[in-house]
């Protein structure tokens, strides 16, 4: 990890626990999520899952850490060159739990988008889901071998 990706980290975090802070000082919640039953925990406000991306000779390769999430509560869409991850996580323990002590992980309805690179293939990307992690690769588009062609000229 370089030095710039540690701050960059570190920023994000801090933007988190700040987001954190400022929703339980101002006692807010987030509207329910579209997949969220009648009667079940609350939503708390929307969070970003940390995420990965790495480039290969054929595809980018995104990953995003969703520990507890399970696959029916995800939502993955490519619109307008946009990759959009959409999902939720439930509270665990919640009918015992009076107030948690302590807690570091964010829960309810998370959001995270990419803009897409200009040699991605949409219509081929690939999402799988594995032990807490998201993987979504992308493969690139076929390059051309060729590169030079003719052009008819028209006579007007």
């Amino acid at each position: 990890m370089t030095q710039v990706d540690s701050v960059l980290s570190e920023l994000q975090e801090m933007k988190h626990r700040m987001d954190r802070l400022y929703s339980q000082s101002m006692g807010r919640q987030s509207p329910p999520c579209e997949n969220e039953d009648e009667g079940s925990e609350p939503a708390t406000d929307l969070w970003e899952p940390l995420a990965g991306i790495w480039e290969t000779e054929s595809a980018w390769i995104v990953e995003l850490d969703l520990p507890g999430v399970l696959e029916a509560e995800l939502q993955v869409e490519v619109k307008d060159e946009e990759l959009s991850v959409r999902g939720h996580r439930r509270v665990p323990f919640q009918e015992d739990v009076i107030e948690a002590d302590q807690s570091e992980r964010p829960f309810g309805r998370f959001s995270r988008s990419f803009k897409l690179p200009p040699d991605a293939s949409p219509e081929r990307i690939q999402a799988g889901l594995k032990s807490g992690v998201l993987t979504l690769t992308i493969p690139r588009r076929d390059k051309d071998r060729t590169s030079s062609h003719r052009i008819e000229v028209r006579s007007e």
